[in-house]
């Protein structure tokens, strides 16, 4: 037996001052390495995270190489869709795209302005009602609910 399990076997029960400090010492070298364990898991995180963008973006240059010759296939067999055995081919149109350059111009025009109104229940202006006056106005049901408990661990 060495000299720390000798030491050890003395405070396991921590009887006096000193023998609950040399735990804490303990607990406290513990302690720090799980910090170290913590700072290499994040280091050898970043390291992973380099090396699958590397990876991917080489692998999706593989991928963006492949995808013109597919899509002249689709082109020159005049076709829309293709089921094949690794999967399925598809050539379809799009919508154009309609980028805005000035605002402020179509919105004076008010040509192209669509305007949104909505409506809504106000709850919390029930509740306030209800509450002070006591009444419960009609189209509406009011119940009192008990408690929810909860518990967060």
């Amino acid at each position: 037996m060495n000299y720390l399990d000798e030491i050890m076997e003395d405070v396991q029960d921590a009887k006096t001052m000193a023998q609950a400090d040399f735990i804490l010492a303990k607990i406290a070298e513990i302690d720090m390495q799980i910090v170290e364990v913590r700072e290499s898991h994040q280091t050898q995180l970043e390291r992973l995270n380099i090396w699958m963008e590397a990876r991917t973006r080489s692998l999706s240059k593989q991928i963006d190489y492949y995808l013109p010759f597919l899509r002249a296939y689709m082109e020159q067999a005049g076709k829309k869709t293709e089921n094949l055995v690794h999967g399925e081919l598809r050539l379809y149109k799009q919508q154009p795209l309609i980028e805005i350059i000035d605002e402020q111009l179509l919105l004076n025009s008010g040509e192209f302005v669509r305007i949104k109104t909505t409506s809504s229940i106000d709850k919390a202006g029930i509740r306030t009602y209800i509450k002070e006056t006591g009444d419960v106005p009609s189209g509406v049901d009011f119940k009192e609910q008990p408690d929810k408990f909860s518990y967060k661990i």
